[in-house]
């Protein structure tokens, strides 16, 4: 942790030595708030896992493979939740409004790096390869994407993406 913080502030205090006006800009704010809340949440996310579900001892390499998809699935779930609630002040002040449908990335962001970029990096070295066999792997890693889709459309129907926006505080007079 104490190295990570290091290369973060180092790599911090690099961006804003070449462009001074960058620590003003919300991407990089976000960008840095996200991964520093990973740096903080990660060894307390790594030690509950160990704790909740540990791991068994002389299991079948099935049973292995299950707990280990279910430890990942788990830390992935819980990581997301905290960026997204450490993002919620940068959010709010950069954007003036809470999206509600914030949460939604608590889901959709491990499915987007576990199952779809994985499988959109192996449709592009299969059509160097083999033509053929690239486009059912496409089909597959835009499951998600057409199920995300579709629940965007129905929110959207229902009037369920609304932002609430949120008073911005100013001098008076």
């Amino acid at each position: 942790f104490a190295l990570l913080s290091v290369l973060l502030s180092f790599a911090l205090g690099l961006m804003i030595a070449i462009t001074p006006l960058a620590l003003f800009d919300i991407r990089l704010q976000l960008s840095f708030a996200a991964v520093g809340a990973i740096a903080l949440a990660l060894p307390g996310v790594t030690a509950l896992m160990g704790r909740c579900l540990p791991r068994p001892k002389d299991a079948p390499p099935l049973r292995g493979f299950l707990h280990s998809c279910l430890s990942a699935g788990c830390s992935l779930f819980l990581i997301s939740s905290i960026i997204q609630i450490a993002l919620l002040p940068l959010t709010a002040s950069g954007f003036t409004a809470v999206p509600v449908f914030a949460p939604l990335n608590v889901f959709w962001l491990p499915v987007l790096g576990v199952w779809v970029m994985p499988l959109l990096y192996l449709t592009i070295a299969l059509c160097a390869v083999a033509p053929a066999a690239a486009a059912p792997v496409l089909y597959v890693a835009c499951l998600p994407l057409e199920g995300l889709d579709a629940l965007l459309l129905f929110l959207q129907a229902h009037d369920l993406l609304s932002v609430s926006a949120l008073p911005r505080l100013g001098p008076i007079g």
